[in-house]
């Protein structure tokens, strides 16, 4: 959508896409999907921890 749409229109895309995947991420034993591997990580405490992208572990 970057320089091809509106800023509302990307705010709207975005918004449908949030609401799509949230319930993957609601942390709730009675939601199956929440199961499905989706985790929100804290991506400054992953680089400190030695975690990096692949682009720049290789």
């Amino acid at each position: 959508m970057v320089g091809s749409a509106s800023f509302e229109k990307a705010v709207s895309a975005g918004n449908d896409q949030f609401l799509e995947a949230l319930p993957f991420f609601i942390s709730d034993s009675m939601n199956e999907k929440a199961s499905e591997g989706y985790a929100i990580i804290d991506i400054d405490d992953a680089r400190r921890s030695g975690i990096m992208p692949i682009s720049e572990a290789l």
